[in-house]
């Protein structure tokens, strides 16, 4: 990062960090009810694992889209004082993967992968921003 960030954009930076670990643990839970689903159902009726979807489910698919909404915030911020985009760019990059994913595996029962490759993102998501976080606060 170029320059110094102010206050208000760094624990904004942070705040964006801590609501993906919040996420994180949705993700985990709704993961762990999918591996419950499998256990009972059987992988010939992954159709149905999320039929109906648990309230869990629900609030990590609709908390994505204040993930996204608030790291776009960030760039906006970031680039309307010239700094670098190179981190929040991929953090938005891989946010926007991460949703795909996500969406695929609900509403494509699950394919070979997915489920791997969504956990991969979230692991890569992590550690970006945790690199922003530790940048920004010169840890």
């Amino acid at each position: 990062m170029k320059g110094n960030l102010n206050n208000g954009i760094k624990y904004l930076v942070l705040f964006s960090f801590i609501c993906t670990i919040l996420q994180i643990f949705l993700g985990s839970l709704v993961r762990q009810f999918i591996d419950i689903q499998n256990k009972n159902l059987g992988n010939e009726l992954k159709n149905i694992w999320l039929d109906p979807a648990p309230i869990k489910f629900y609030i990590h698919r609709s908390f994505s889209i204040f993930i996204i909404f608030l790291n776009f915030l960030i760039y906006l911020i970031l680039k309307r004082n010239n700094y670098s985009l190179i981190l929040i760019n991929l953090v938005l990059l891989i946010i926007i993967l991460e949703i795909t994913t996500g969406a695929i595996m609900f509403y494509f029962d699950f394919p070979f992968s997915s489920q791997p490759i969504h956990l991969v993102l979230a692991s890569a998501l992590f550690g970006l921003q945790s690199y922003l976080v530790f940048k920004i606060f010169k840890i």
